[in-house]
């Protein structure tokens, strides 16, 4: 999947506040963006976008998830590796460690796998401790600790398949966070675009309601500026 990058410079939360001022400056001035042909359906189309947008968990949440699938796949590799130690050293005093039928299940190659290779060298295992069952006994080796070792690397197979699906989860709501918020700010600047055409040399504070809220600033930033100029005016007594 292509990866998706935000087409403006600040939070989602921001633009979602921006996109609520915007929508009130659009309703106060519905009929003269009527006349350039946005009309309801348009309006509604920014309220629906804006709405799918708030509906979408943020991406911490996708990552928590991640990590707790990842920290189970862990959890079932350890679990599975204390099984085999348990055939290791088992195997390793009834077999002989000089011996072929032990040198046979190569257990230091466990170390250099990564989790789906151990999936599958696991049935490599199984299947030399099934045929040396009768040898493996001196050291109270039975089926039991084979079904117990296979169990483990299904739990492990699936405990992957588990991590793989929170993986591709949190990449497929982040490419639709990316595309809705993207949208989302293609309305906005299309608004404040016409809005300032509409009061561009008519009304200096309606006209500015859209410079605002088309810039980087933060809402906050702006209010907080405007009262602040507010209060030295009055100081100054101009």
């Amino acid at each position: 999947m292509k990866k998706a990058t935000f087409t403006f410079g600040f939070s989602l939360s921001e633009l979602i506040q921006r996109n609520d001022k915007v929508l009130q400056f659009i309703a106060r001035d519905a009929a003269d963006f009527t006349r350039f042909g946005y009309g309801e359906p348009w309006r509604t189309g920014i309220e629906q976008t804006a709405g799918a947008l708030r509906l979408i968990l943020p991406d911490d949440y996708y990552g928590a998830q991640q990590k707790h699938k990842t920290q189970l796949k862990n959890d079932c590799r350890k679990h599975l590796e204390r099984f085999i130690g348990d055939l290791r050293i088992r195997a390793k005093y009834s077999l002989g460690e000089k011996s072929y039928d032990y040198q046979m299940y190569n257990f230091t190659k466990i170390g250099t796998l990564n989790d789906k290779e151990l999936i599958t060298f696991t049935l490599h295992i199984i299947k030399i401790a099934q045929n040396q069952l009768a040898h493996l006994a001196l050291r109270n080796a039975d089926q039991t600790l084979i079904d117990n070792i296979e169990t483990s690397r299904q739990e492990l197979d699936d405990a992957i398949d588990d991590q793989q699906m929170a993986v591709s989860e949190r990449r497929e709501m982040r490419f639709k966070r990316t595309q809705l918020a993207n949208q989302l700010y293609q309305f906005i600047s299309e608004a404040c675009d016409i809005g300032k055409n509409i009061w561009n040399g008519t009304n200096d504070a309606y006209y500015t309601d859209y410079v605002i809220y088309g810039s980087k600033q933060t809402i906050d930033e702006v209010e907080e500026l405007e009262e602040m100029e507010a209060t030295t005016g009055e100081e100054t007594g101009n």
